[in-house]
């Protein structure tokens, strides 16, 4: 058995000897021989190795009690010690989120531009919609605030208070629809765009009813989410309750329908007592199929699925979140059960 000095262990790790020596201490790694005449530490493969385990821990944000306790429980509780940690850091997150936007409120008119930009609050349970949404978004100039439920979404609103909100319909502690309804109580200004794979027609009009101000299907394509929340952050847009009415009358439907037909429901909510042909032209599309290209947005969220940022947590989930983006998506769905096996 090959044993390596406490100085080539340092040397090969970047991590100083006072660091190893408290390591042995506190009874974290301990050295496989100390020379009793000496006192010097030697090291074989197997501490390197947990060396490693270590400070890929710290990584993640474990303290060295934390640490010392998941090794004590060993592999099969690390799941639990990592969905726990996940949990943490997104509701730290979600604290830093309100605490950059205050401050941005605060300087922003001692500079000249650099925070001017709109905020955007993306409420959804789904991690790599979020993740992909705040891609976009990102890169389109937004400041970006994360939701994981309807629930903290209203309360997330109060303090961030977005020029646009993009909500999710099903979401645990909070739908949508609720939460929509709670954040137009609280700020009847609010511009709120839904955000679904369930595109059917009567959920796409209680949405309307209910204030929200646009409708997107998943999956999406970048430009047309960029081009809804433009939309929806016009001034002067608001619906007819009356036409709604005259769309619910109509016809139903409870097929996933296609974006274009999506923004041509929501064309005729905002036309002041809707002409009852336009309505009818919108009910005989019910069977046109939806487009199932996939989108470039998808398949990057399957690239992101061998990333540390998402697949830290647990694969399954990131699983079944691309399920929901794939309501109805036959090319997907197949690709899905390639991925599992």
């Amino acid at each position: 058995m090959e044993f390596y000095t406490i100085g080539k262990v340092s040397k090969l790790s970047h991590i100083s000897a006072d660091t190893l020596r408290y390591y042995d201490d506190i009874g974290l790694l301990r050295p496989a021989h100390v020379d009793r005449d000496s006192g010097y530490r030697y090291y074989t493969l197997n501490e390197v190795a947990l060396l490693a385990r270590i400070t890929e821990l710290k990584e993640y944000g474990f303290s060295l009690s934390e640490i010392k306790t998941i090794l004590e429980n060993g592999e099969n509780e690390m799941e639990e010690f990592f969905g726990r940690r996940y949990k943490e850091l997104l509701q730290q997150k979600q604290r830093l989120d309100i605490i950059i936007s205050k401050l941005a409120n605060k300087i922003e008119p001692k500079t000249e531009g650099i925070f001017m930009n709109k905020k955007i609050m993306l409420v959804d349970d789904s991690p790599i919609m979020r993740f992909m949404c705040k891609d976009i978004f990102s890169k389109n100039g937004y400041i970006v605030g994360e939701a994981e439920n309807g629930r903290q979404g209203v309360e997330m609103y109060k303090e961030f208070r977005p020029d646009i909100v993009l909500m999710n319909y099903v979401m645990p502690e909070l739908d949508g629809i609720s939460a929509a309804k709670a954040i137009l109580e609280f700020d009847g200004a609010a511009n709120i765009v839904m955000l679904s794979a369930m595109s059917e027609y009567k959920v796409i009009l209680d949405a309307l009813l209910a204030g929200v101000k646009n409708f997107i299907a998943k999956p999406f394509q970048g430009d047309v989410l960029i081009a809804a929340v433009g939309k929806a952050g016009e001034s002067g847009l608001n619906f007819d309750k009356q036409s709604i009415k005259k769309l619910r009358d109509g016809g139903t439907s409870d097929k996933i329908l296609p974006q274009k037909l999506i923004d041509e429901i929501v064309s005729a909510a905002a036309v002041k007592n809707v002409d009852e042909a336009v309505v009818q032209q919108i009910v005989d599309k019910f069977d046109i199929p939806a487009n199932d290209e996939m989108p470039v947005e998808l398949l990057n969220a399957v690239k992101v699925l061998k990333t540390p940022e998402i697949a830290l947590n647990d694969l399954e989930a990131v699983k079944l979140s691309l399920e929901k983006i794939a309501a109805g998506q036959e090319e997907i769905k197949d690709l899905l059960k390639q991925m599992v096996k």
